[in-house]
């Protein structure tokens, strides 16, 4: 779980967070309805700011929807920015391998 603040009403609420293969999901909780999903996290950034009182925050921003995500501690943190990094990469290469592909089968060279 991780505290997220909201789009239009600026809460923060605690959300249940899962990555997949280059993509962010997040629920209500484990087993509650989806309140949002980034399908490729393909061009998302990661932000840092370890000096937020009183917690620590992550700005997650790309060409879709921008989140706000604190953490009760910087290890939590420092742990969720690795394995957020890794799915972006992941998502990246993905999303290349794609566009190469579809380059080849359209007749059109690299």
């Amino acid at each position: 779980y991780l505290k997220k603040q909201g789009h239009v009403y600026k809460t923060i609420r605690r959300r249940y967070f899962v990555l997949s293969q280059g993509s962010l999901e997040y629920k209500s909780a484990e087993k509650g309805n989806t309140k949002g999903r980034i399908n490729s996290l393909a061009g998302y950034d990661i932000e840092v700011d370890e000096e937020s009182d009183p917690l620590s925050t992550l700005y997650l921003s790309g060409p879709g929807k921008d989140l706000v995500l604190y953490f009760d501690s910087l290890d939590d943190l420092q742990q969720w920015e690795g394995i957020l990094m890794a799915h972006i990469v992941y998502a990246t290469r993905f999303a290349c391998l794609q566009q190469l592909g579809s380059e080849k089968t359209d007749g059109t060279h690299v």
